[in-house]
């Protein structure tokens, strides 16, 4: 990624935290949709889908906050190289 040292270690940090923060959300996301199609309902996709996107707008807030403007530029360059082979499944593409 081309970070130096205090961004990588950072980055660690603030994406190791993200890691279990998603964790713990698709846990209680998955307990949630067991019970709701054991009760005849739709699981709460659209609740998951915000949860999700407002942990992913704080992690990024915490790299803005915490790296130097060259790491967060190393980083961005790496994520949009990476992003560019990705596609989006037809349910996360609809709004």
């Amino acid at each position: 990624m081309g970070l130096k040292d205090n961004d990588l270690q950072w980055t660690i940090r603030i994406l190791g935290d993200f890691k279990t923060k998603y964790n713990e959300l698709v846990a209680q996301y998955n307990k949630s949709a067991v019970a709701a199609e054991k009760e005849g309902r739709n699981p709460d996709f659209r609740a998951f889908f915000f949860q999700r996107d407002e942990l992913v707008r704080a992690t990024r807030e915490d790299l803005r906050s915490f790296l130097s403007v060259d790491g967060i530029a190393s980083l961005n360059a790496y994520v949009n190289n990476e992003k560019k082979d990705m596609k989006v499944g037809l349910r996360e593409g609809q709004p």
